[in-house]
């Protein structure tokens, strides 16, 4: 007999398990994951949170819904769930979708104006050497023509 079903984006953790187990007495636990499935480091963190005497499987959404201790009572229980879920799994995708965008815009803004700082204490910097460099041709100009004035009062 299912007991409780919880149906969100988090995990089970170790103070929901063991309130639960007290609460319900279940002896097993379904999580329908496909991230958790395929890593095992969550799954390892998963079972330590899995109360004593407690079965735990950790399956793909796809092989929960195969899974056999599953009856008529639960497919009734969760495609209403699903059906309601649905919508707001879009809306939130939705949501989520410019939540990110906001973000890398706001992102991309800071990069360019960074950028454009940059530009211009490096357009700056250019301006300043070139300057520096006029001054220092200018110096080497008078330097020659000095020099050259030494030669001629020198030859007569």
């Amino acid at each position: 007999m299912i007991q409780k079903i919880r149906i969100d984006d988090r995990l089970l953790h170790g103070q929901v398990a063991f309130s639960w187990k007290s609460a319900l007495g279940f002896d097993a636990i379904v999580i329908a994951s496909d991230a958790a499935a395929n890593d095992p480091m969550r799954k390892q963190v998963i079972k330590m949170c899995c109360p004593e005497g407690v079965r735990l499987a950790v399956r793909t959404v796809e092989g929960a819904a195969e899974t056999t201790a599953f009856s008529e009572e639960y497919d009734d229980l969760v495609d209403g769930v699903v059906d309601a879920l649905e919508p707001l799994g879009e809306e939130r995708a939705k949501l989520r979708r410019e939540s990110l965008v906001d973000e890398a815009t706001e992102k991309l803004d800071d990069a360019q104006a960074e950028l454009d700082d940059a530009k211009a204490e490096a357009e700056q910097e250019l301006t300043d050497a070139e300057a520096e460099l006029s001054d220092a041709r200018a110096e080497l100009d008078d330097g020659w023509a000095e020099y050259y004035d030494g030669l001629d009062t020198f030859r007569r």
